[in-house]
């Protein structure tokens, strides 16, 4: 497997030409991290999980930027080129952790509370405009289109985690719904741009994270 040099957010990493890397915008999601961490949301060091993780790039930021408030970071996609990225990053800056392929309908092993940080791939015009009758199928079916977040809420708020989440401006009212139907608190929001960063966690009387 071939590596390629790169250089983000004042960070040398590597590569494969088939991983995902994080764009410009993706620096928000490093922001809003620094700014949910200050406001001393966990008691003790956590485990930071990125999922989505391509070249790990993101999660190693922000654990570098915050070692004291995690433990370990994990890193999972369903690229095998992406965990292979993501682990030579992951050595070569001294994260504690590991890096391993994560497909849909696995489960995670149960651990202790963490942050859940999820940026999702890039995905080309022509691709969106093919996905584009499934979107409208979903948003008109039984469950109303939001069913699979609404899962992964409902998951999140039974296993004490916190989730970190960028959405498109749009998304907010339908995403603060859900997450507040599944007892998730917000106690960080920035929506000043065309994406909104957002932190969710377990309502205080079921989490060991506080608000």
């Amino acid at each position: 497997m071939r590596f390629v040099n790169i250089r983000w957010a004042g960070l040398d990493l590597v590569a494969t030409n088939q991983t995902f890397l994080p764009r410009e915008s993706s620096l928000g999601l490093l922001e809003a991290a620094r700014n949910v961490l200050a406001r001393g949301v966990f008691r003790r060091p956590t485990r930071l999980i990125d999922m989505c993780c391509g070249s790990g790039a993101l999660g190693i930021a922000i654990y570098l930027a915050n070692r004291p408030c995690f433990e370990s970071v994990y890193f999972l996609d369903s690229s095998p080129q992406a965990v292979a990225s993501a682990e030579a990053n992951r050595a070569a800056h001294g994260v504690p952790g590991w890096a391993k392929r994560w497909r849909a309908g696995e489960a995670l092993t149960p651990c202790e509370p963490a942050l859940v940080i999820c940026n999702p791939p890039f995905m080309e015009p022509s691709s969106a405009r093919q996905l584009a009758a499934w979107e409208r199928k979903c948003v008109s079916s039984p469950k109303g289109g939001l069913a699979v977040i609404g899962s992964c809420f409902q998951s999140l708020a039974g296993s004490g985690h916190s989730l970190l989440l960028k959405c498109l401006f749009k998304q907010i009212r339908a995403v603060t719904t859900l997450t507040r139907a599944y007892r998730m608190t917000q106690v960080y929001g920035d929506a000043s741009g065309e994406t909104a960063f957002s932190f969710w966690s377990p309502e205080p009387e079921s989490a060991r994270c506080v608000a």
